[in-house]
């Protein structure tokens, strides 16, 4: 288990809303509705190998993304 997964799982298990997560390397996917998947990504933004931002992605299965949100851990 990666230091990603351990952090993703840690958010994860805080969250009522996040039911069955799946981890993928640096990156969860799970589901809200039956329509609606979420996916949480750590994302490098200034530096490769640098992950200092959380993103967010809202994904309709039948229309795409819904939206997405990036935070940077130093607002936090």
């Amino acid at each position: 288990m990666t230091f990603f997964e351990k952090e993703l799982r840690k958010i994860a298990k805080s969250c009522e809303y996040i039911q069955d997560p799946k981890f993928i390397g640096r990156s969860c996917v799970f589901r809200l509705t039956d329509s609606i998947t979420a996916k949480m990504t750590f994302e490098s933004t200034v530096m490769a190998d640098n992950y200092n931002a959380l993103k967010i992605e809202l994904i309709n299965c039948n229309e795409g993304n819904i939206d997405t949100q990036r935070i940077n851990f130093t607002d936090i």
